[in-house]
């Protein structure tokens, strides 16, 4: 056999066991493949999706961990259960047309959720100002996210561009009516 032609067997071998061995490594201990790419995600409950030649590797925000075939099918089991998480609150909830960028020209950040919580604005105004942040919470939700620098706020998003901003006085709170940018 032709010396190069080995040399080229032996290099297209390697390669070949090194996908591999990556992908198996990635499929049986649900590990994110070693050679990937990787797209981030703003909102919603997908972190990020790792990209490898043969597997994807989805991570969530709650830390859970799948990693599946390409030609498998797969969705997100969180987007099957929209409506039973929404079921947990008073308020119904959907998918907006677009990704927070700014609350109020500030740049968000902890973003948990980019779903659209329909409370109406009054009715942030008509809580009690002496509640607790766990009294809030059961009351109308986990926030959609945190903004602010120095002063960290909290915001529920109710519009396309509308956010409620809740500030945390010396012993009350009290809420804000903040456009996108």
């Amino acid at each position: 056999m032709n010396k190069k032609l080995r040399v080229i067997l032996i290099i297209l071998g390697i390669l070949i066991g090194i996908l591999l061995i990556d992908t198996l490594q990635a499929k049986i201990f649900n590990n994110s493949p070693f050679i990937r790419f990787t797209e981030d995600y703003n909102g919603g409950n997908l972190y990020k999706k790792n990209k490898g030649i043969l597997v994807d590797n989805y991570i969530y925000t709650n830390g859970n961990k799948k990693t599946v075939f390409k030609w498998e099918k797969y969705t997100n089991p969180a987007d099957d259960n929209i409506e039973k998480e929404d079921n947990k609150n008073k308020f119904k909830t959907h998918v907006a047309a677009t990704t927070t960028k700014r609350v109020g020209g500030l740049i968000p950040y902890n973003i948990k959720s980019d779903l659209i919580n329909e409370i109406p604005e009054d009715y942030f105004f008509n809580l009690d100002s002496d509640m607790t942040y766990d009294e809030l919470v059961s009351e109308i939700g986990e926030p959609s996210g945190t903004v602010g620098s120095g002063i960290v706020r909290w915001y529920w998003r109710i519009g396309e561009d509308k956010y409620v901003v809740c500030n945390m006085g010396m012993e009350h709170l009290y809420f804000e009516i903040w456009r996108g940018n």
